[in-house]
């Protein structure tokens, strides 16, 4: 009986503990890769510049509503 209190007293410490470390912001890195020299360099840099919209309005939390 004071083993099965134990264990059961152990695994809610070990929840209550690790749950902050899970709930903690995780860096996210986005990579793009676009032309930006070359014919096709107006394309890429447009499509740059939306990357880095995207990502500004994400990290800023500004109620991005994203539909794939």
């Amino acid at each position: 009986m004071r083993k099965r209190i134990f264990v059961f007293s152990f695994v809610v410490l070990a929840l209550l503990v690790s749950t902050p470390l899970f709930a903690a912001e995780k860096e996210v890195k986005i990579g793009v890769l676009y032309p930006l020299s070359g014919a096709a360099a107006t394309i890429g840099r447009d499509l740059q510049r939306a990357a880095e919209f995207t990502a500004d309005q994400l990290v800023n939390n500004k109620n991005l509503v994203l539909i794939f």
